[in-house]
């Protein structure tokens, strides 16, 4: 189901269009290869199923690991270590106090050497709400939603930060994130 679009808040991220995202903030991200772009991905299959989707979950183009289709599956997947990826700031009102919510899809793929050290992973003011880790299973890219409560960041002005790791060696590992949304709910 398509996130509706009337409902805008403070973020409203399709990664359709150039909109203040900054990768590799820190200066610290680790992967060799693979690190976040937005970008349209290209389709990586193995293991009898699709690694990395060729669209966005709301448009073509997505934060996407490795976007671009390599000789092997594994050719362009994230290793080596971790990319990250931070919103600009928005400010969170107070009024009411509490609604504030963040929402967005996500798509994790690996293969079967794939551990707990495989992850992605969302932060807002360096603190985690999100998490969905590896397991030594062949998993398939498929759009998930997330959605999570602000109450606790209401008044602040905050960023979202999304990390993705490599953690096994010899894994193949990819990592998509579009619909990246703040907003007061009911």
């Amino acid at each position: 189901m398509p996130v509706r679009r009337g409902r805008c808040g403070p973020l409203n991220e399709d990664f359709e269009t150039e909109r203040g995202w900054t990768i590799n903030p820190g200066g610290s991200d680790t992967a060799t290869s693979g690190r976040f772009q937005r970008d349209i991905p290209a389709s990586t299959s193995d293991g009898g199923g699709v690694k990395q989707l060729d669209y966005g979950f709301s448009g073509q183009a997505a934060l996407v690991t490795g976007a671009r289709q390599g000789s092997s599956p594994g050719a362009n997947d994230l290793d080596g270590g971790s990319t990250s990826a931070l919103s600009p700031a928005v400010t969170l009102g107070t009024a009411g106090g509490s609604g504030w919510r963040l929402q967005f899809r996500y798509a994790f793929a690996h293969d079967s050497s794939g551990t707990q050290d495989d992850y992605v992973r969302v932060l807002v003011n360096g603190s985690v709400v999100f998490v969905d880790r590896g397991q030594p299973v062949n998993r398939n890219a498929t759009w998930q939603l997330v959605d999570v409560s602000l109450a606790a960041f209401a008044g602040q002005q905050v960023q979202v930060r999304v990390e993705a790791n490599d953690g096994a060696s010899a894994s193949l590992v990819e990592v998509a994130v579009d619909d990246v949304r703040i907003f007061r709910g009911r």
